[in-house]
């Protein structure tokens, strides 16, 4: 399981959080084939479209062996193909990685992926991947608290044996808002207890091939002060 850090924020801020990873080639993105409605030509996910519901697995197993499966994804295609996975259940910034030019952010294992070509064909207990190594994760635990004492505590019921899903955060502690798409982004917005949270990011990869990620929260003023869960970093 990736190790967790967390930082506590003010009552009224606005933030930017940067990650630098050093030593991967710069990818940049290449023409996508134009919409056909016979479906042979055009790509499952549309091209410049701001954003993608989808399960993904990001890393293989069961949570408490390392394993990171997002049941409800929202994959955030950024600048030169870096993507972000955030889950929409546990208000986390599941995962990143570099989409490489002309494929998809995540594999095509669904029904809805894999009949897309192939009307006929069902999918299997395969789980969307992503595109490429993620070279950033969470663990599977709330992205959110206000109780630092509950930092890397899943407070839903344990899942069922053989599946994973445990559904979306108690109202009372957190929940997903929506979406709010502007000209340059799709923004999240969610809540920690009664206090709202809007999140955007921006992405690039320099020249030097250093993945740059920023993280932009804007949270409502809050009688407490919030914990955002981070993650760990793969060189």
């Amino acid at each position: 399981m990736p190790a967790l850090n967390s930082f506590p924020l003010p009552t009224r801020s606005c933030l930017a959080l940067g990650l630098g990873l050093i030593g991967l080639a710069a990818v940049g993105h290449s023409a996508q084939p134009a919409y056909s409605p016979t479906g042979t030509s055009s790509p499952f996910f549309e091209p410049g479209y701001p954003f993608v519901q989808s399960k993904v697995e990001i890393t293989p197993g069961e949570p408490a062996k390392g394993g990171n499966l997002v049941i409800r994804g929202i994959l955030l295609p950024l600048g030169d193909g870096v993507t972000v996975a955030f889950d929409q259940e546990l208000l986390r910034v599941a995962g990143v990685w570099v989409t490489p030019p002309g494929a998809p952010m995540v594999t095509l294992q669904t029904m809805a992926q894999i009949s897309y070509a192939v009307n006929s064909r069902k999918s299997d207990h395969t789980q969307p991947e992503p595109a490429a190594p993620a070279v950033f994760a969470t663990a599977v635990v709330p992205g959110i608290t206000s109780d630092p004492a509950q930092v890397g505590v899943d407070p839903r019921p344990p899942s069922v044996p053989g599946d994973l899903g445990r559904g979306s955060l108690p109202r009372a502690l957190a929940r997903f808002d929506g979406l709010e798409l502007t000209d340059s982004a799709a923004g999240l917005n969610y809540r920690s207890g009664s206090t709202a949270v809007r999140e955007w990011h921006e992405g690039r990869v320099t020249a030097d091939g250093t993945i740059e990620v920023r993280r932009h929260l804007e949270v409502d003023p809050s009688d407490r002060a919030l914990v955002f869960v981070l993650g760990q970093g793969k060189w």
